[in-house]
């Protein structure tokens, strides 16, 4: 009973920890199918679910431990992933989780380069841009990921 237990594990929506800790006990029961590393690696790979065997499949391992904790890791990194890409595709301003990033914009630069844009260079001169210190006003902007606008 317990043999076949083992042979139809799978990982199925378990972590990698959870599935290890299960197959390492139920290993105990079906020693003949696990009696080298190379098959209970086998066994192990046969039992992940595909999204996980996909990124393991092409690597090897020196032994069964150092395939599961090569899976924990990938299983950590896709998690992230997908947290990552769920916090880009949630609209901004209508989650709790977007951060309200402080941004300084200078008005007297953005006037004067809208005046340059319509043609008239000769209201605002060079060295006036020089000697006038921009006036600054903060601006909320919501965005995803790291700010790259640092405060001066």
């Amino acid at each position: 009973m317990k043999v076949e237990e083992f042979l139809n594990l799978k990982q199925e929506n378990k972590s990698v920890m959870e599935y290890a800790n299960i197959f390492d006990h139920l290993a105990q029961y079906a020693a003949h199918h696990v009696d080298t590393d190379e098959k209970k690696q086998d066994y192990f790979k046969k039992g992940l679910n595909t999204k996980l065997l996909m990124r393991l499949a092409v690597r090897t391992f020196t032994s069964y431990s150092d395939l599961v904790s090569k899976a924990i890791l990938q299983e950590d990194a896709m998690l992230k992933h997908e947290k990552a890409t769920k916090r880009k595709e949630s609209p901004i301003g209508s989650s709790g989780n977007v951060v309200q990033r402080l941004r300084l914009v200078s008005t007297s630069f953005s006037q004067t380069q809208y005046q340059l844009q319509q043609g008239m260079p000769e209201l605002v001169a060079p060295q006036q841009l020089e000697q006038k210190k921009p006036a600054l006003q903060h601006v909320f902007r919501s965005h995803p990921g790291q700010c790259t606008h640092h405060l001066a």
